[in-house]
């Protein structure tokens, strides 16, 4: 090898060397505040969802911190798990439980039939009784509260609950607006029947141009570029500050989940134990070894936990994800970063092969 062809080749390897670092730093960057895999384990009551009704189950999970957790669903369910043991949690007089959330003050709130309940710590009272069913609580950082029905909004900035005209029909079950999230009490977003998602500025609704009509069943959002929703039939929707594109489906059943851990990267969750992680390009899969439904995802720390609610007709169950020190038993996620680089198609083509979910169970 001559002088000229050692240096060329040098020059070569070094520009590879830098581009590969420069591929990595990149990924890092991009995952830096979430892990690129949990350790698994499922957490269980393992009885029946006694006093209350065995044949519903829970399909909302709300984690404040890893250890003060909240459950809520069927006829009246509301569990709270403080690390080690459930607690039924009473409440006011009896309505169909839909949603549990958090607030910035520290208060929990769940939306259900007619009612919004409010948790400040030590018990459960009933804030608003409204016509239509709850669905979705969304609490801004000044302290505005919002939940929506059946083609309502609420809003409470302070001197009560106030009806808001969306400019949607309010007939039972047609116009249901099922998902909340937002940025402040001038900027909500809101998902529902018909692929219908609202835009609230403070003032008035504008309806959004999603491109869809299946209905919206989650939304989250980290910045005003980073807002995503999931619905039925496979459904994932990426609002980027100008427009709804509409990403490619990680399953063909229902998503029931979507949690926004940094740009461009997402994990949604949904009908036979499917969760998947988008990082901008493509989907990897984790596989909880369980074909039971997964419903809605909370993290009290940015990603580094997580918490999927289970969906079961008899239990009280949800699965914990930990960056932390290994628990139990183990998942690991599929390795990400290897789909950055050469050969990124075949990639990502192998890990569909082997973790996709063949899904048609409607809602």
């Amino acid at each position: 090898m001559s002088f000229m062809q050692r240096r060329n080749w040098g020059t070569t390897r070094l520009f590879g060397i830098v581009l590969l670092a420069s591929v990595c730093l990149t990924t890092t960057n991009a995952h830096a505040q979430a892990p690129t895999l949990w350790n698994w384990q499922l957490v269980s009551q393992g009885s029946p969802l006694q006093p209350y009704d065995p044949r519903a189950a829970l399909t909302s999970i709300y984690a404040k911190t890893t250890t003060d957790v909240y459950l809520a669903g069927c006829y009246r369910c509301l569990e709270r798990w403080d690390g080690t043991t459930f607690s039924a949690q009473a409440q006011p007089a009896g309505n169909n439980r839909y949603t549990v959330s958090g607030a910035p003050d520290g208060s929990v709130y769940s939306a259900g039939q007619s009612n919004l309940l409010r948790f400040d710590g030590s018990s459960w009272t009933s804030v608003l009784q409204a016509q239509s069913e709850l669905f979705s609580t969304y609490v801004a950082p000044d302290g505005t509260v919002f939940t929506s029905g059946d083609g309502v909004v609420y809003r409470n900035a302070g001197a009560g609950y106030v009806r808001l005209t969306t400019g949607l029909s309010t007939a039972f079950n047609t116009d249901r607006l099922l998902a909340m999230t937002g940025f402040s009490a001038n900027d909500v977003f809101i998902g529902g029947y018909g692929g219908k998602i609202l835009r609230f500025n403070g003032t008035t609704f504008s309806l959004m141009n999603t491109g869809t009509t299946e209905p919206i069943d989650a939304i989250d959002a980290r910045s005003p570029t980073q807002v995503y929703a999931v619905g039925q039939h496979g459904t994932v929707l990426h609002f980027n500050g100008v427009a709804w594109i509409t990403l490619p489906p990680p399953a063909l059943g229902n998503l029931r989940g979507v949690q926004v851990l940094g740009d461009n990267d997402v994990i949604v969750s949904g009908d036979g134990g499917v969760l998947a992680r988008w990082n901008g390009l493509a989907w990897s899969y984790i596989n909880l070894g369980t074909t039971l439904t997964l419903g809605n995802i909370s993290t009290p720390d940015n990603g580094q936990t997580l918490f999927i609610v289970a969906i079961t007709n008899s239990d009280v169950q949800f699965y914990e994800g930990r960056n932390a020190s290994p628990l139990s038993s183990t998942v690991p996620e599929p390795g990400s970063l290897a789909l950055v680089g050469v050969g990124i198609a075949g990639l990502v083509f192998g890990m569909r092969k082997r973790s996709a979910f063949s899904l048609t169970r409607g809602r």
